[in-house]
């Protein structure tokens, strides 16, 4: 299994408490997902991830999102980061937050 470290950013400068997503491209393997929040210094790490396609997300103000929802997650998707494990570079990664949408 494989681990990822990293720090959520916005406008260049580290985010706290952004709600980070490591997504399963196949949505049937929804036990694969991986959240954590950013800490007070934008950092994050994600463990346990099994081999396979993923998209990496951070979303801002995401506490209570159904991010397990189909309909809410996929607006986001396209800001996020596809990332095969296990990696080729392991090293820590830099996200860029998306703003939250309010329905």
């Amino acid at each position: 299994m494989s681990e990822l470290t990293g720090m959520t950013v916005q406008n260049e400068q580290p985010l706290s408490s952004a709600m980070v997503l490591l997504l399963p491209e196949d949505p049937a393997h929804g036990s694969r997902i991986r959240r954590d929040q950013s800490d007070s210094d934008g950092t994050f790490k994600l463990s346990q991830i099994l081999p396979g396609r993923y998209i990496l997300l951070a979303i801002d103000n995401g506490k209570d999102l159904a991010y397990r929802d189909p309909a809410v997650i996929q607006p986001y998707l396209a800001q996020g980061t596809a990332l095969e494990f296990p990696r080729q570079n392991d090293g820590p990664l830099k996200v860029k937050v998306a703003v939250r949408r309010m329905n």
